[in-house]
């Protein structure tokens, strides 16, 4: 339902609508279509996975080590970003906009800042070892990736990303890098 009023708040309406108003918004593809369906989906399991996580006592959003659910979730999402992006780059805008408008920025946000200041702040760090803040930081850069908005909406968060970039090292995978850097360009 969430999704469903995000979806009508862009002015893109749901996959499921007639075609009229959709050709102008990179929706009128199947692969559009089948997009915005999986990440409604994908979505509302992402939230269900952090609300888990925030209940826990302890580091909760800010451990190590994040649940396998999340990062499941988080894995899919990041493979649905990419297959946007080679199929076409209207559907993307699209996910981008719709992941910022359901909260999952945001929420990817907020994680980014526990891993701040659990595992980042004051510390050397090893992006590496701290696999929850590499899938958050890659999934963040994608969702960024060639939309203004969002990355204004990301720049509070400025130095988490800095301190992300100085733990890339070579057992980092280069796109995640490469990545980062141009999200922090991008700032």
């Amino acid at each position: 339902e969430a999704n469903r009023l995000a979806l009508r708040s862009l002015g893109r309406g749901t996959p499921s609508q007639s075609r009229s108003g959709m050709e102008d918004l990179g929706m009128d593809s199947q692969h559009g279509r089948k997009l915005m369906e999986y990440i409604a989906f994908i979505s509302e399991s992402l939230q269900h996975e952090i609300c888990n996580m925030k209940g826990r006592h302890g580091t909760g959003l800010g451990s190590p080590k994040m649940s396998s659910g999340f990062m499941a979730q988080l894995s899919k999402l990041e493979y649905i970003l990419l297959k946007a992006q080679e199929v076409e780059e209207d559907v993307l805008e699209s996910l981008q906009a719709l992941l910022q408008t359901n909260g999952i920025l945001r929420s990817l946000l907020n994680i980014l800042e526990a891993q701040w200041k659990m595992n980042m702040e004051g510390k050397f760090v090893d992006l590496y070892k701290l696999q929850g803040a590499l899938e958050v930081v890659n999934v963040t850069a994608l969702i960024c990736q060639g939309n203004e908005a969002n990355l204004r909406f990301v720049s509070s968060e400025a130095l988490s990303l800095w301190a992300a970039l100085g733990g890339c090292n070579c057992k980092v995978r280069g796109a995640v890098c490469e990545r980062l850097v141009a999200l922090i360009f991008g700032l």
